[in-house]
């Protein structure tokens, strides 16, 4: 979920295509090591969608099931995005 919500920050930042290192870097600045594997997997699944479209369309929970499946993540409520 952390990887999620730095790549999004990094988008409401005004970046539109995150990197692994701009996501480190928002990870790193709150005592984070980012796990490369874990930011492969959500710039791969998050690099050429429109995230403005996404989240208009509800489709942040589907973002919040992945990061939750592909990082063994156990989260009682699931129905938060951020």
């Amino acid at each position: 979920m952390r990887y999620v919500a730095a790549y999004l920050l990094a988008v409401l930042g005004g970046n539109d295509k995150p990197s692994e290192s701009d996501i480190k870097k928002i990870l790193s600045s709150v005592g984070i090591d980012a796990d490369p594997s874990c930011l492969k997997k959500v710039i791969s699944e998050l690099k050429d969608k429109n995230l403005d479209e996404l989240l208009a369309a509800g489709d942040c929970y589907i973002l919040y099931q992945k990061a939750v499946l592909s990082f063994h993540v156990v989260v009682a409520n699931v129905g938060f995005c951020l």
